[in-house]
């Protein structure tokens, strides 16, 4: 390596003084590099131990090479140069901690031992990309420095490897001390390490990376250059190295000494040996006078002599030489769009060494002639400023020049004028998918003239207004970048503005508990596991309260998950999580109630008799039963009758029953019972209203659905409602349904309520009720007309066995059965829902092979669809305990889906009704809800079992237990009970009145919403779209910020819940913003000591204001006084008019507009300086054909040049004097305050002299000075405006 950094240090010395940096004639633009480097990683910060170490990285020598090729050069000067080129890059890079950390090792095959090691990565990457280099272009010609910044895409194949054993052992660390210096404790690990890195990170990836670098160099010679250039690779994840714990995307670095060699095309077509030849071999045919070394124009007398049998001039080793003799300065202004220019070219062999290039296109048509030397070309310019420029190469240099040509039309009218004001900056941003395009449009008259692109579509669901002059177009955005374009044109030019709106579709943020599922959750634990989830990946937007204090908590950003343990206080906990993004905020409540666990169990008090609460007694001595738990004594039982406590009772301490002997009086008594242990306390009461029979009243029978006695459905299914009074038992009551006693019929004597849920048949149904008390009987009856839809009920025919009610020895059953107009079926066995059948839904056939186990067993199928259900029942006595069934329970109300769903009510009072069978005795059945003994009705004829429960606040268990001599069956149900929610009361206390006016941009909306618990049930929009707002579910407190335009804006609250929808209408009126005055010429602000500087008494004044309505007014005056006439237009804000100016006077002018949101003033400062220009006097030389342009004294053309021009015509005037006829109505006069009109000064002389700047060469230095000193001979050729060689300007 050190012998070739001397190779090239002495190639570098022995050509730098002769180098001829780039050869144009010979490049082929294509270039081939080899590089030498290393590649390295940052440090990066990993977690060891609860602590944060470095990684320390290291390299390893690798190198690649490059393949590329120039595709452009710009601008015409060669200042930069792009290349694209292909690269390939081996590299190896290392790492390692400083810090042990400990590990599990795959030491053996089939064995793994832990062990603590110093973690380290190796990281071995191919890499293919295709980069584009941006050169200094001119610098590496003048100077031969090399400095270029490149950037691209590759794609990238790595593998990353660690290395913990040595061979197949551990390492042996025993001999590295602890270094304070990292790098050195790095270094010292690194020198131990057998660099095998055994172990497998991360296998084989193939990944695509972005890249970026710079480089600096020197050209050699012209075919080979050397540098140095330095690359970062972007992996845009992060684990280049193994590590993940700082979260921060991984990058490679190359740094790299480089060797590029430039292909050329072989030997120069124009070597300096052949040209010398040449050269000598014409002097001895025809001698000529040489041409002055410093390439300058010669006179008619020292004009070039050449042979005339060849058709080109020799360099004779001199670069080219580039002259602009026609126009003669730069700047020239012309009134014709033809234009005949001239130039001279010397030390060129071929036309094609020579670039014409007008407004930087390059024409090819120009006229060279090699024996004068002289380039000749007829130009068509373009209106306003026309860029001519020059230039020539050959194998010794270039050289250029550059001139420019005014071509200024005579225009009458007005070109267009866009005005985009919304929105107002060139790029902005917006999460709304629409958006309203305003723009205004001067001096057009029709939609046509006006064009309007969005991304480069041609859309044309625009409005103009032709009064407002005002574009306005409402669009939907992509997401991602969009381009509006607007172009106006007219006969006197066009205008165009653009925008980018960048649309980023807004996500709002959104949260979840799912752990726990319940809400409220009861738990008897300290301490409880919360898991949530949310779309937010950023933990800092994350904040979680227990009980309304801030908690630490986990977050995964893989799952996105939250995850807490809450620690608990006894009783109700409250655990909230809030998230946001720049879209908005969410949140997720739940409600933990912690009850602390005892080694104990307090008392359980049940009255048992009465067993329905109220009871209505018409005996006035009654006996009160009670089951009293966890009680040793009568003196730790409290009873109170009627409020009045008493100890005549009796306590049986084994059987745990209660008794009490009571006289009632009349009306309500209220009986209390009160147990209490060590471990708390518990009771019961009930209510016992005494009726005298004497003044007991018969029954009384009400309907509350149908209410009518004639009741028409199409429903097979209707449930009847009603009441009946004056009847103290449940038995006392029956239904009958078309004369056969209702089954389904309920009655509770407490509420008084009774319901009964039937299937209807066809046609006419008569509904009767009948009750009975000590002092009476009543009966009422209804008529439901039933008339199906078009539908059939299902049917079941029983084919085996062929009766119902089967005794057998055999353990196998079979039961068939042929079902008809459904293909839905149940199969139950002891009331359990079972899958061990068999139907056939094309042919309606049913089989059920069947394991009888001993005793007597129902079988149940059920087959129903909209219009009804049909059960039948097999009932089968097999064994031993053949005729001894079990028993069975049928659920008649609350009506289950199924087992394990709930039954959801908002009624805490539920009338429970079943059929039991199997049973003789009530005390076969034993009923409880939430672990509490029920009290209950059961007869034994109907075999219906009656119950009311009182249900708690959430969920229910209930548990039924029935008993016989066969056998016990159990079932659970869940009842959950949820109070009846009120509506949402929505109330805004910042403003009293729901509209109101405001002159700010953003209002501040606060008040409170009631009965809502989430954010997520609350909806706020202005003008039809939904916006962010903050809402604190503890205090119900909203807080809205509104963002309002002009005019009117309506937000609206809405909030649900389950009792309904309430809205909040406002309406914000906000008055519009204060007039501005535009000035269309005048930009920029001008002042006493820059004034705008004009070159004509008569300045033309276009405005516009923004934000005018009708009564706004303009004023102005001027300074001298009465210097301006303008014009004010009502109906689309725009200013015209004219400002007369003195020379060499400062003239100022004041324009005032008042509306009723405020006023606004300008302040402009204009200098009249008129031009002075010289009318040069054209010289011909004998030898040459130059020509020059003189300017036109008046419209008409003179000189060849502008012999083809016209003047435009003018119809401008009188449209104008035609559209201000048209809007003399909507213009108000303005009123001009001057008081006076001041004297103008006396004019001063201003000169004015144009001549050619400075113009560079990339000659060598013997070319360059030669050519600086021949000012005198191009003086005396009679372009006396010209200095040194320049660009004219």
């Amino acid at each position: 390596m050190k012998n070739l950094y001397y190779f090239l240090l002495f190639t570098f010395l022995t050509t730098s003084f002769s180098a001829q940096y780039v050869n144009y004639m010979d490049d082929t633009k294509w270039n081939l590099g080899f590089n030498t480097g290393g590649t390295w990683q940052e440090k990066e910060m990993v977690l060891i131990k609860s602590d944060s170490v470095f990684t320390q990285p290291f390299t390893s020598i690798r190198g690649g090479f490059t393949v590329g090729k120039t595709v452009l050069m710009f601008p015409s000067s060669r200042l930069l140069a792009l290349d694209l080129r292909f690269r390939y890059l081996r590299g190896i890079n290392y790492g390692w901690t400083p810090v042990k950390d400990t590990v599990t090792i795959a030491q053996f095959p089939n064995n793994t031992v832990s062990a603590e090691v110093y973690k380290n990565y190796r990281m071995d990457l191919n890499e293919f990309s295709l980069e584009g280099v941006l050169t200094l272009q001119r610098l590496r010609e003048r100077t031969g420095i090399i400095m270029y910044g490149f950037g691209g895409v590759g794609l990238v194949d790595y593998r990353i490897k660690t290395d913990h054993l040595d061979g197949n052992f551990l390492y042996d660390y025993s001999n590295i001390s602890f270094d304070p210096n990292a790098r050195k404790q790095a270094r010292e690990i690194k020198k131990i390490s057998d660099l095998e890195f055994e172990t497998m990170v991360e296998g084989n990836q193939l990944k695509f990376m972005p890249s970026l670098g710079i480089g600096l160099g020197y050209q050699l010679t012209p075919s080979f250059s050397m540098g140095l250039e330095h690359k970062i690779t972007y992996a845009l994840h992060n684990n280049l190295d193994g590590f993940q714990d700082d979260l921060l995307n991984d990058k490679y670095h190359y740094t790299a000494i480089r060797m590029n060699f430039d292909i050329l095309r072989g030997e120069s077509s124009y070597d300096e040996e052949e040209l010398e030849e040449e050269a000598t071999e014409k002097e001895n045919i025809n001698p000529k006078k040489p041409i002055p070394a410093s390439g300058g124009t010669t006179t008619s007398s020292e004009t070039p002599e050449v042979d005339n049998s060849d058709n080109f001039q020799n360099s004779n080793g001199q670069p080219p030489i580039v002259n602009i003799s026609n126009p003669s300065s730069s700047n020239l202004t012309v009134y014709g769009s033809n234009f005949h220019l001239n130039a001279r070219v010397y030390n060129i062999r071929k036309k094609f060494q020579i670039t014409f290039r007008h407004n930087g296109q390059i024409i090819p048509s120009a006229n060279y002639n090699f024996t004068s030397s002289l380039l000749t070309k007829q130009l068509e310019l373009t209106p306003g400023l026309n860029t001519i420029l020059i230039s020539a190469v050959n194998n010794y240099g270039q050289d250029q020049d550059e001139t420019i040509i005014i071509y200024n039309r005579k225009i009458t009218g007005k070109p267009p004028v866009v005005d985009i004001t919304n929105p107002a900056t060139k790029i902005s941003s917006t999460t709304n998918g629409n958006k309203t395009i305003k723009s205004y449009v001067l001096n057009v008259n029709t939609k046509d003239q006006i064009t309007f692109k969005l991304n480069d579509v041609v859309v044309t669901g625009f409005d103009y207004n032709s009064q407002l002059k005002l574009v306005v177009a409402n669009i939907q955005l992509k997401e991602g970048m969009n381009s509006v374009e607007i172009t106006a044109k007219n006969n006197f030019g066009q205008d165009t503005e653009k925008r980018t709106i960048n649309y980023k579709k807004a996500i709002p943020p959104k949260v979840q508990i799912i752990n726990p599922s319940l809400d409220p959750f009861s738990t008897q634990n300290a301490t409880i596991p919360i898991i949530a989830t949310t779309n937010i990946s950023n933990i800092s937007k994350i904040k979680v309260f227990v009980n309304r204090h801030s908690t630490t908590f986990r977050f995964s950003p893989s799952t996105k998950e939250v995850l807490f343990d809450a620690s608990l206080i006894p009783g109700s906990n409250s655990i909230s999580i809030e998230v946001e993004n720049p879209y908005g905020e969410a949140d997720d409540n739940t409600v933990v109630i912690y009850k602390e666990r005892q080694s104990g169990l307090p008392p359980e008090v049940t009255i048992t008799s009465p067993s329905d609460n109220p009871h209505v007694s018409q005996q006035k001595n009654v006996t009160v039963l009670a089951t009293i738990n966890h009680v040793n004594n009568a003196s730790n039982i409290e009873l109170k009758f009627n409020n009045n406590p008493t100890t005549n009772f009796v306590f049986n301490s084994v059987t745990k029953e209660l008794e009490v002997n009571l006289n009632l009086k009349d009306g309500r008594n209220k009986i209390h019972i009160k147990a209490t242990n060590t471990h708390g306390t518990s009771d019961d009461e009930a209510v016992i209203e005494y009726k005298d029979i004497a003044l007991l009243s018969p029954p009384i029978i009400t309907y509350s659905f149908p209410s009518e006695n004639l009741y028409t459905t199409t429903d097979k299914m209707i449930l009847i409602q009603g009441q009946i009074e004056h009847v103290d038992q449940h038995t006392n009551a029956k239904a009958f349904i078309n004369g056969l006693e209702a089954r389904t019929f309920l009655f509770n004597a407490a509420s008084q309520n009774f319901q009964c849920e039937l299937q209807l048949q066809n046609g006419i149904n008569t509904f009767n009720v009948q009750a009975f008390n000590p002092s009476g009987s009543a009966n009422k009856s209804i008529t439901i007309d039933y008339t199906p839809v078009e539908c059939e009920n299902p049917s079941i025919q029983l084919i085996s066995p062929t009766s119902n009610t089967v005794t057998t020895s055999n353990s196998r059953g079979f039961i068939k059965a042929q079902i008809v107009n459904t293909q839905t079926v149940e199969f139950k066995i002891d009331g359990t829902p079972s899958q061990g059948y068999n139907f056939d839904v094309n042919t309606g056939e049913f089989t059920a092979m069947i394991n009888l186990p001993q005793g007597t067993h129902t079988y149940e199928i059920k087959a129903f669809n909209i219009c009804g259900a049909v059960t039948e029942l097999i009932t089968y006595n097999y064994g031993s305990n053949a005729g001894c069934p079990t028993p069975v329970i049928n659920w008649v109300t609350p009506i289950f889906s199924q087992s394990n769903q709930p039954f959801i009510t908002n009624n805490p009072q539920v009338l429970l009704s079943a059929n039991i069978l199997a049973i003789q005795k009530p005390n076969q059945c034993n009923i409880k809800l939430n672990g509490s003994p029920v009290g209950f009705n059961y007869n034994q004829n109907t075999k219906e079992l009656d119950a009311q429960l009182n249900c708690n606040n959430g969920k229910n268990t209930l548990d039924i237990n029935i008993i016989n001599q066969c056998g016990t069956i159990n079932e659970s149900r869940i009842i959950t009970y949820t109070p009846a929610i009120s509506p949402p009361v929505i109330a805004v206390n910042s403003h009293r009145n729901s509209s109101f006016e405001t002159t700010k941009t953003i209002e501040n909306i606060s008040g409170t919403v009631e009965n809502i618990s989430r954010k997520i049930d609350l909806k706020v929009m202005l003008d039809g779209s939904p916006i962010d707002f903050k809402f604190d579910h503890i205090n119900k407190k909203i807080q809205i910020q509104v963002e309002l335009e002009n005019g009117s804006n309506q937000l609206t609250i809405i909030a649900s819940n389950s009792a309904g929808t309430k809205s909040k209408n406002m309406e914000i009126i906000k008055k519009g913003d204060p007039p501005v005055i535009t000035i269309r010429q005048f930009n920029e602000k001008s002042f006493e000591e820059q004034p705008y500087i004009v070159n004509s008494p008569t300045q033309s004044i276009q405005g516009f204001v923004n934000h005018f309505d009708a009564s706004t007014e303009m004023e102005f005056h001027t300074l001298p006084a009465q210097k301006a006439r303008l014009r004010y237009n009502t109906s689309n804000g725009v200013i015209t008019g004219n400002l007369l100016l003195q020379k060499y006077k400062l003239t100022t002018l004041y324009i005032v507009v008042t509306g009723d949101n405020g006023s606004s003033t300008k302040e402009m400062f204009f200098l009249y300086q008129p031009i002075i220009q010289s009318n040069p006097t054209p010289t011909k030389s004998s030898s040459d054909e130059d020509s020059y342009y003189k300017e036109p004294e008046n419209n008409s053309s003179s000189g060849n040049n502008n012999s083809n021009y016209k003047e435009p015509e003018s119809n401008n005037t009188q449209k104008e004097e035609e559209n201000n006829s048209n809007n003399n109505n909507s213009y108000k006069p303005v009123k001009d305050v001057n008081k006076e009109n001041e004297p103008s000064p006396s004019p001063q002389p201003v000169k004015n002299n144009s001549s050619k700047s400075s113009k560079s060469s990339s000659s060598n230095k013997t070319s360059k000075s030669s050519k600086s000193s021949s000012s005198s001979a191009k003086s005396s050729s009679g372009n006396s405006n010209k200095g040194s060689k320049s660009i004219k300007r």
